[in-house]
């Protein structure tokens, strides 16, 4: 299996989901009552986790889940797994954010299943967000390739094999950093590490980001962007100040894999 995990996870019903929440929720509640908002979330996910057991509602914390394609593994822990069927993410932040719910997300798709909550104990009270995984496994394997502007060299055709392979076994949808080291490590040679490059102004160098090379005159970026145009005219703006000739791009986004090439301007 491409994706395993250290226990069983089986899906739950919309309703069986909310009325699991509900019970949850109550302790969390209860929890910030008695503890406030200004503690470190390990603290309250762990009382959240004895409460919830003392009170039938099992609860697991750390889950691991292992990501596996060939050589390659990556492995995610799941912060809480309520039932073996539902995730809840304890935060203490001042408030829920995109990369939050983007992480709570990124687990329900990994764990395929569709239903998590989001709890911010931080504040006043604890608060809490329904997170919902739109995509199964199956779907998120479902992608057409747009690669009019790749270049046609082997090692090039080797990294384009190497992404579409691990997408159809692994699935669109989940983290940029998960797919760009999966890329890096499969096809391997300098690119398995990333290098710092210097940045200059003029001649002087003004310091070095760090970032994975094809040849040391092509860099590689991975990105998992619904809007991408940005990011274009953001690579053609690092390559105007490195010496670098070119940047080749793969951007995953909903049921495409773009392979574009970026050059220096000028």
């Amino acid at each position: 299996m491409p994706i395993e995990t250290a226990v069983p996870i089986r899906p739950a019903s919309r309703q069986e989901f909310y009325d699991m929440d509900f019970e949850m929720m109550r302790h969390a509640l209860d929890i910030h009552s008695d503890y406030g908002g200004v503690l470190d979330e390990a603290i309250y996910k762990n009382e959240l986790t004895l409460r919830c057991n003392t009170a039938g509602l099992s609860m697991e914390r750390e889950v691991l889940v292992r990501v596996i394609h060939g050589e390659f593994t990556k492995d995610y822990r799941i912060d809480i797994l309520m039932k073996r069927c539902v995730i809840v993410e304890g935060k203490t932040a001042e408030r829920i954010v995109s990369a939050h719910r983007g992480q709570t997300a990124n687990y329900l798709m990994l764990a395929n299943i569709r239903f998590g909550s989001l709890i911010n104990f931080q504040g006043p009270s604890a608060k809490r967000e329904f997170v919902t995984a739109l995509q199964d496994l199956e779907e998120r394997r479902r992608f057409e390739l747009f690669t009019a502007h790749w270049p046609r060299d082997e090692q090039h055709a080797k990294l384009k094999d190497i992404a579409v392979a691990f997408c159809r076994d692994i699935g669109l949808s989940l983290d940029a950093p998960l797919y760009r080291s999966a890329f890096t490590f499969l096809l391997g040679g300098m690119t398995a590490n990333p290098v710092k490059v210097p940045v200059y102004s003029g001649d002087i160098i003004l310091g070095h980001h760090l970032m994975h090379l094809l040849t040391p005159e092509r860099g590689l970026a991975v990105t998992c962007l619904e809007k991408p145009a940005p990011m274009r005219s953001t690579l053609h703006k690092l390559l105007k100040h490195t010496r670098l000739k070119a940047i080749s791009w793969i951007n995953l986004k909903h049921h495409e894999i773009q392979f574009q090439e970026v050059q220096r301007q000028g």
